[in-house]
């Protein structure tokens, strides 16, 4: 009885978390552009409208404290829903994390799934907004375009 009234209380929670999710205007915009430029090279500075310096790309299983580490930034609060296993919040399997900012100041993180995009060959790599320069490759079954340094470097 205790049992399935835990069970009913996470499935409670992750349909109001669901149901009231917004993704952020900034991120749908550097999204898309991603999608629509797929067999090309991309700077993301032209396709994003915010202001920042560096952009930080976390892959699957990367640890929340690698992300702290490396950015200075804890995990905006949804990536803290992400995934947990013991005592140990990572990226699950399925997403990516994007991290952009201006100087010391957090402008925007973003958790996304890898159906989206796939960033997870960039992982745990940061770039200035001028190397910022991305081969978008077609998708792979399954997923999303994929973003990769151009010349397969």
């Amino acid at each position: 009885m205790k049992t399935s009234r835990i069970v009913f209380s996470i499935v409670v929670l992750l349909l109001s978390m669901a149901c009231g999710s917004k993704e952020d205007p900034r991120f749908t915009e550097f999204k898309e552009a991603i999608q629509s430029s797929v067999g090309l090279t991309i700077s993301l500075a032209e396709h994003t409208t915010f202001d920042w310096e560096r952009v930080y790309f976390y892959g699957p299983y990367t640890p929340y404290s690698i992300i702290r580490n490396e950015t200075g930034f804890d995990p905006p609060v949804d990536l803290e829903q992400e995934y947990v296993e013991g005592s140990n919040p990572f990226v699950s399997e399925t997403s990516c994390v994007v991290v952009f900012a201006d100087g010391s100041d957090l402008v925007g993180g973003f958790l996304h799934p890898r159906s989206d995009f796939d960033s997870s060959r960039l992982s745990t790599k940061s770039f200035s907004k001028a190397h910022s320069v991305f081969f978008v490759a077609p998708c792979e079954d399954p997923g999303g375009p994929r973003l990769e340094l151009p010349g397969g470097q």
